[in-house]
């Protein structure tokens, strides 16, 4: 598994669950968004990701001198390549080769034995990832610039330390993951935004342009959906034939012969399609994956994609050659209108191109599943959405930002981020029982006179949190347990040492309050007697 939810969000996230869904009693505790005028408020939730390819990486225990190029001073030898001081040096392994620009990676690499000298981490000969000047064991996560395939590491000449475990993956990146918004019927909404800070994967999407109602998430994991499972529903997606394919100019010459289709650009511009009819699930929700695979693109400014008669499954413009597309996805029974009858790919050329540039693709698939027989599919709880937010407030924890912007912080299995992420809970509260916990100390004089040395005056309350799930008291005791706890923007701090709630007699009901005991972080007098 790549994806791996987090507890503890007010979205939920679970493996292809069957909950029922709606904003009715019976169905449970609904997480609650408001529509504020300013656009502020938005659903946010977090997953971490881990590698599922193998690493990218070989001899990276450096076992023997091996698939390594390095010069006459690094020597490979006891499990690690170290460096011989006297003049600079340099080791290197070409790992990247079938990825490209957009791709995310993770490098990890341990580092003893420096005591002068640093490591720089390149990524080819020009692009420095990062540079190492103590012991340790490194992790780096980015996107790289790729002006060549190498992994580099180069040691100055007074460097004496040595590399080991080295070991570099292929992560998920944005345009890879799926996740989306849709009614509780089934019906797509809108796609989240996806950020990627570090290991950790950030979702966001405001509340404001969607509709009051009920609404639930789904996340789908690239890495555990079984294509082989899966059906296609073209007829020869590689091209071998013209026999299966209905092929339209558009204003190119197109033809569709020997494992491609080749649109042949002239002096205008247009679309050329390959058309053939289908045949798609009815009465389940499906599970789709939509790749396309380009060839030769000789022209600039083209798109590609597939259409399900006039309207848009999967596209992409600016294509670049030898590239795969793909998109995972999902639709109910009701997606496609029953009278469209016609599939059709499509290759377009925005701009004239040269006359006689040869643009192709050279196979175009659509696989499909139900839902309930596939994997790789995690869906959330219940989310309603109104403008209504009467009796509620915004409930918030935030982490310090120890590390430099834009860089996040980990606690609490999350990663904050002031752009990206925080815990965010709308929720009913009241503030009850007043009371002024005090700390104090007298001095009894020689005279008999007792005076006041000390005094500490606090300003508390209960503060009661309506009855809500258990995901959303996981989400509450996270978030007072933040280094910043407020409320609709009130900083608040709480001692207590477990957090509670009342599911009643036998602890059975599914929703709860709970309650605690909460100070201003700012609400402290003192009297110290100077």
């Amino acid at each position: 598994m790549a994806l791996i939810p987090i507890m503890g969000q007010p979205v939920n996230l679970v493996p292809n669950n069957e909950r029922a869904f709606g904003c009715e009693p019976e169905n449970g505790y609904c997480s609650l968004y408001g529509q504020e005028a300013d656009g502020t408020e938005k659903i946010m939730f977090q997953m971490k990701q881990e590698p599922c390819i193998d690493s990218l990486i070989s001899n990276g225990n450096f076992l023997i001198d091996a698939d390594w190029t390095h010069d006459a001073n690094v020597v490979i030898a006891d499990g690690k390549a170290t460096h011989v001081v006297g003049t600079s040096g340099e080791i290197y392994q070409s790992p990247y080769a079938p990825y490209s620009l957009g791709d995310y990676f993770s490098l990890f690499v341990t580092v003893t034995g420096l005591g002068a000298g640093q490591i720089d981490v390149y990524i080819g000969s020009s692009a420095l990832i990062f540079s190492i000047t103590s012991n340790g064991i490194y992790q780096k996560y980015w996107f790289p610039p790729f002006d060549n395939d190498d992994l580099r590491f180069e040691f100055s000449a007074d460097c004496d330390g040595s590399i080991s475990n080295v070991s570099a993956f292929k992560l998920l990146s944005e345009d890879e993951i799926t996740a989306y918004l849709e009614t509780t019927d089934g019906t797509f909404v809108d796609d989240f935004g996806i950020d990627m800070i570090d290991e950790y994967v950030c979702f966001s999407l405001p509340t404001l342009p969607l509709e009051q109602g009920c609404y639930i998430v789904q996340v789908i994991d690239p890495c555990e959906v079984n294509v082989s499972a899966m059906t296609e529903v073209f007829t020869d997606p590689s091209f071998v034939s013209a026999g299966d394919w209905t092929v339209v100019g558009g204003g190119l010459t197109a033809v569709v012969s020997g494992g491609r289709f080749l649109c042949t650009a002239g002096a205008g511009t247009g679309n050329g399609t390959a058309t053939q009819p289908f045949n798609f699930p009815t009465g389940v929700r499906t599970l789709y994956y939509a790749k396309f695979i380009t060839g030769q693109i000789e022209s600039s400014n083209v798109g590609g994609g597939i259409f399900i008669d006039t309207n848009e499954f999967y596209s992409a413009s600016g294509l670049l050659p030898n590239t795969t597309y793909s998109k995972y996805g999902i639709y109910a029974s009701d997606y496609f209108n029953g009278s469209e009858l016609d599939q059709q790919f499509f290759l377009g050329i925005d701009v004239a191109g040269t006359p006689g540039d040869e643009n192709e693709i050279l196979s175009v698939s659509v696989l499909t599943i139900p839902l309930s027989s596939g994997t790789g599919v995690f869906t959330s709880n219940c989310i309603k959405v109104s403008a209504d937010t009467t009796g509620t407030r915004v409930v918030e924890g935030f982490a310090d930002e120890v590390n430099p912007y834009p860089a996040g912080n980990k606690s609490l299995g999350f990663m904050f981020h002031r752009d990206f992420f925080w815990l965010r809970a709308r929720l009913g509260v009241q503030f009850s029982n007043p009371h002024t916990p005090t700390s104090t100390d007298n001095n009894l004089s020689s005279n008999g006179r007792t005076k006041k040395a000390y005094a500490q005056l606090s300003k508390a309350w209960d503060l009661t949190f309506h009855a809500v799930d258990e995901n959303m008291h996981d989400t509450i005791a996270n978030i007072i347990n933040c280094d910043s706890f407020q409320i609709e923007g009130n900083e608040y701090v709480t001692d207590e040492k477990e957090y509670t709630a009342n599911y009643g007699e036998n602890g059975i009901n599914a929703v709860a309050e709970s309650t605690i005991e909460v100070q201003k972080v700012d609400g402290t007098r003192f009297n110290t007697n100077q």
